[in-house]
């Protein structure tokens, strides 16, 4: 089936991929309402052996997990069909998601937007500047 939104256009490539394992946990992290509204939501699991879990967390280069209040380190997540999968120890824990884009980005994203009202407002703008 052809991918017609170009996914594999956003997805990370620098997060090593992992071929198909059989058995492979399925952690769904729920998405926030109301007031947390679009937030992803902690989700508590447990395993009774060491287990690769497999998100629904895009592979994305700004996309973290947190497991157990602790930042998983970038060397140990894999691209599982272009969701976020590491490997766990056996017992419970909380699993967590943040979203944290490249500083440079967010500044920049905070002087276009500013920008792109000036412009947009064409002769009325160069009426501004002077």
């Amino acid at each position: 089936m052809p991918d017609a939104y170009n996914t594999s256009s956003y997805i990370s490539t620098d997060i090593p991929a992992m071929p198909p394992i059989p058995g492979i946990a399925e952690i769904a992290l729920e998405v926030g309402t109301g007031p947390q509204f679009g937030a992803p939501q902690p989700k508590t699991f447990s395993v009774s052996e060491v287990q690769w879990v497999r998100t629904n967390v895009a592979a994305f280069s700004w996309n973290n997990l947190i497991l157990d209040g602790q930042k998983v380190p970038a060397q140990s997540l894999r691209n599982s069909n272009r969701f976020l999968a590491f490997q766990v120890q056996p017992g419970s824990h909380v699993l967590e998601a943040a979203f944290e884009p490249d500083p440079l980005w967010v500044k920049l994203r905070s002087w276009s937007v500013p920008a792109t009202a000036f412009l947009s407002l064409g002769p009325l703008g160069a009426l501004l500047i002077l």
